[in-house]
């Protein structure tokens, strides 16, 4: 367990048998990125 830190996320996720929760995951942390992104611009624009 503490050897798994060390693992990228995905990775983790794949070897648990949790595949199907991580790619959600995923997806969630994108879509949390992206809004960042979008609100940077936003910000620089004006």
């Amino acid at each position: 367990r503490a050897r798994g830190k060390e693992l990228p996320f995905p990775v983790i996720c794949l070897l648990e048998g949790r595949a199907i929760s991580c790619f959600l995951l995923l997806f969630l942390l994108i879509k949390k990125e992206r809004k960042k992104e979008k609100q940077n611009s936003i910000v620089k624009e004006r």
